[in-house]
């Protein structure tokens, strides 16, 4: 089986930040490219993984994994999540993910987001936990973007909660750059 791992496409920034002292900070030390596994603290991990991954194939035995996941308190503690992992926080890092429009004007600008690790997380599924969800501020906007598409983030890292109906979130971004992703996807999340 033949899998095209990195496309090359040359495409404009959707977005670039015009603030020459933040971009000349950033550029001055390449972003870490992060997967989002990498976000959750090592216990979280283990506890989602449980229920998560490796699924059985037999309907019966996920329905009983299914049970078992509705009833394990750790489980669903980790579900609602806000523990985080510091040793990424106020670095540059890159991201790639699906955005969650939260304030969009009525001209179609958007002016912040959270960038999900799957697609339809928030809207069409539960959201993910906290440190699942990343909060991005836009200060002078962006054209709203195709919501199907998924898309890398570049900026530094905070920890900082934010609520919204559509959910919470453990860490923000001081939003650098966004562009639109075409290497494989980050298999650690399933929905």
């Amino acid at each position: 089986m033949f899998y095209i791992e990195h496309i090359v496409i040359d495409e404009p920034r959707l977005y670039d930040a015009n603030d020459a002292a933040t971009s000349h900070g950033f550029t001055a030390v390449p972003p870490m490219t992060i997967e989002w596994s990498e976000l959750l603290p090592t216990k979280d991990k283990q506890m989602l993984s449980r229920y998560q991954q490796n699924l059985p194939t037999d309907l019966t035995e996920q329905v009983v994994l299914s049970l078992q996941a509705t009833t394990d308190q750790n489980y669903q503690a980790t579900l609602k999540s806000t523990n985080i992992v510091k040793n990424f926080l106020n670095k540059a890092i890159s991201i790639s993910g699906f955005v969650v429009p939260i304030d969009v004007q009525g001209n179609r600008t958007m002016t912040s987001f959270f960038l999900v690790p799957y697609f339809g997380a928030c809207i069409h599924y539960p959201p993910p936990p906290p440190n699942q969800l990343i909060y991005v501020t836009i200060p002078n906007g962006m054209p709203a973007t195709d919501f199907q598409m998924p898309y890398t983030i570049s900026g530094v890292l905070r920890q900082d909660l934010y609520e919204d109906p559509l959910g919470t979130s453990a860490y923000s971004l001081d939003l650098l750059t966004v562009e639109k992703f075409y290497e494989q996807p980050d298999n650690f999340r399933m929905h």
